[in-house]
């Protein structure tokens, strides 16, 4: 009788996190706001909504993934935008997460 061993490694992740981090909340028009973020989702980009305190869509961008799952993206505040509220989100296929900036 021939026999062969094989060796399966099965992993799964669990608690998929969907992270985004700004440097303030703070921001003037005309300024860079520096989006971050990491994901553990295997994609290649993800989905940023820029929405006003009113839920309308200010601008929607996408931005590709590094190999280990992190993104970064440059947003500059366009200088007619009205001053207030602003929520940043970022989406990927398993989950949101989203920071609110003052346009001041």
């Amino acid at each position: 009788l021939d026999t062969a061993e094989n060796i399966i490694t099965v992993s799964a992740t669990t608690g998929t996190v969907l992270s985004l981090n700004i440097e303030k909340t703070e921001y003037q028009t005309g300024e860079a706001v520096s989006i971050k973020g990491t994901t553990s989702t295997p994609l290649s980009s993800v989905i940023i909504t820029i929405t006003n305190s009113s839920q309308e869509t200010i601008e929607e961008l996408e931005t590709p993934l590094t190999g280990n799952g992190n993104f970064s993206l440059p947003w500059i505040i366009p200088t007619d935008l009205p001053f207030g509220m602003y929520t940043i989100e970022v989406s990927d296929n398993t989950g949101t997460d989203s920071i609110q900036i003052d346009i001041q």
